[in-house]
């Protein structure tokens, strides 16, 4: 795979057509998730959502250059992070970040976090013309809607009332029903939550293909996917390059250290790499960060799927990035190998809450939580694994279970050769 700032990379698995083929070593650390396109027949494309691990900014190198070459990514209130430290099934310690106040704090015990939604209005020209990929603009596949206010109306932002593994947590947002679950042996007696708080930037264009200036980019139409719409495919080095630099250049000063920016596309995806939706293809979303000196800067890009490409309820993608950026900010929170489980068919050793539960892996997958909004709008928002799970032990987890929606059990089974117990 291409490089991307020479970060290095664990072995992933990308599943391709009918079979599934392993991805060798290269240089950018991953963790994907699967979920189906419509297409039939042998190049079937598949959505995969992945992890960048924590890095410095390729322009500067170093975490305190950033800091004094960016000044308007400096937050006097940064997103608060707590440590952990676990000795886990395997009898080895392990330690790490999430991000909130630590459920163990009975005092102050709610965390806000500035979710900011960044449309990227994409143009991509290429043999078959020029294509505007507009999340703000009236979409033809769901009338009466845009992509943005699909996603603001979903439950990542609005408030549902869940019942986790038969224990109630109340009327909330996904993530915060999900972290309540996750740690309810140690705070469920207290008002702990962390919460977003949904503020929508201005869109922000990119231009791909045939003179444009973020790189190569190429629009596939229905006659070739049987999609409601054209679907746009970029490579994920260029678009990774393109939003970082819209956050140090025309946001810096509107994000920074304190907010957490998602830069939306409305049915354009990431080729690893390329811009072939039949080959290396489709990244739908990844979660990441870089330093700012002593501070990490959260972002990460979300395909919103009106067209019904890789499936229903348009915020699954979503809720696992959102979920794995809160459990691990970095990508690099280590546990105990696990495997041969959800999308991973080999070894993999972070905390990656999403990953175990991907729809369409390997079983047990994802029990999703599917809602519909006062919009109308159906949801699936993807189950997400607890802490628990990852290091064993009794669960801190809603009801002894491992998982939010009663799929694990047990903790996870040693990799080799992995599963789950």
């Amino acid at each position: 795979m291409k490089a991307l700032r020479a970060l290095p990379l664990t072995c992933v698995v990308l599943l391709v057509g009918l079979g599934m083929v392993s991805a060798q070593t290269s240089t950018r650390p991953t963790n994907q998730s699967t979920m189906t396109a419509s297409i039939a027949g042998p190049h079937q494309p598949k959505g995969i959502t992945i992890s960048i691990p924590v890095h410095n900014l390729a322009v500067t190198g170093d975490a305190r250059k950033t800091e004094k070459m960016f000044p308007g990514l400096v937050s006097s209130t940064p997103i608060p992070l707590w440590t952990y430290n676990v000795t886990a099934y395997d009898g080895n310690p392990y330690t790490g970040q999430i991000v909130g106040l630590s459920p163990y704090n009975h005092g102050k015990t709610t965390t806000t976090v500035p979710l900011q939604l960044v449309p990227l209005v994409i143009t991509i020209t290429d043999s078959h013309g020029t294509v505007t990929y507009d999340p703000t603009a009236a979409d033809a596949c769901v009338p009466g809607h845009t992509a943005m206010d699909i996603l603001i109306g979903s439950p990542v932002f609005t408030n549902n009332s869940y019942t986790m593994n038969g224990v109630n947590m109340g009327s909330v947002q996904y993530q915060d029903a999900n972290t309540r679950a996750e740690f309810w042996a140690v705070e469920g007696a207290t008002p702990y939550h962390l919460t977003f708080q949904e503020q929508t930037l201005a869109g922000q264009a990119l231009s791909f293909g045939t003179g444009g200036t973020s790189g190569p980019g190429n629009n596939f139409i229905p006659g070739q996917t049987g999609a409601c719409e054209d679907i746009g495919v970029v490579d994920i080095n260029d678009m990774s390059n393109a939003i970082e630099a819209l956050i140090t250049g025309p946001l810096a000063g509107q994000i920074n250290v304190g907010t957490f920016p998602e830069f939306i596309t409305k049915n354009v995806v990431m080729a690893d790499p390329g811009t072939d939706l039949f080959a290396n293809c489709c990244v739908l979303g990844f979660h990441s960060s870089f330093n700012v000196g002593p501070n990490l800067q959260l972002w990460g890009p979300t395909s919103v799927d009106t067209a019904g490409l890789f499936g229903a309820g348009y915020t699954s993608t979503m809720a696992h990035e959102v979920g794995e950026a809160v459990d691990d900010p970095t990508g690099t929170n280590p546990t105990p190998a696990w495997g041969h489980q959800g999308q991973q068919s080999g070894c993999q050793t972070n905390y990656e809450v999403g990953d175990p539960l991907s729809p369409g892996g390997i079983p047990p997958t994802s029990n999703e939580w599917v809602s519909t909004g006062s919009n109308g709008i159906t949801y699936n928002m993807q189950e997400l694994a607890f802490f628990s799970w990852f290091y064993g032990g009794a669960s801190l987890g809603s009801g002894g279970l491992y998982s939010n929606n009663s799929t694990f059990k047990g903790y996870a089974k040693a990799c080799p050769p992995g599963g789950t117990n």
